[in-house]
């Protein structure tokens, strides 16, 4: 994973599949997304409480990714947000500069 918003869309790709496979068990979407960054990030628990939130549409992309990096770099919310912040007004800087 080389960013955040890369993180974010992975995320909003596995709300997809609960939303439409409604069923779909916490061991399915692990190997599911096996072969994905977050299999190393995510346990069985993390796949059933995504699973449960997601189909009741209780949690977001965003902020389920939050709270991951929050847990595995174990970092608060407050700092994350402004490690993020920085890193994606750094890379619009340089972007500006370049063109």
């Amino acid at each position: 994973m080389n960013t955040y918003n890369e993180f974010v869309r992975l995320l909003e790709y596995v709300r997809t599949v609960v939303r439409k496979e409604k069923a779909i068990s916490a061991q399915n979407l692990a190997k599911k997304f096996a072969k994905t960054a977050l299999a190393k990030a995510a346990d069985l628990a993390r796949w059933e409480e995504w699973r449960a939130k997601f189909a009741a549409r209780e949690l977001t992309a965003k902020n389920a990714a939050l709270v991951l990096l929050k847990d595995t770099t174990l970092l608060e919310i407050p700092s994350l947000k402004s490690k993020l912040s920085r890193t994606r007004k750094s890379k619009k800087r340089a972007k500006r500069n370049s063109g």
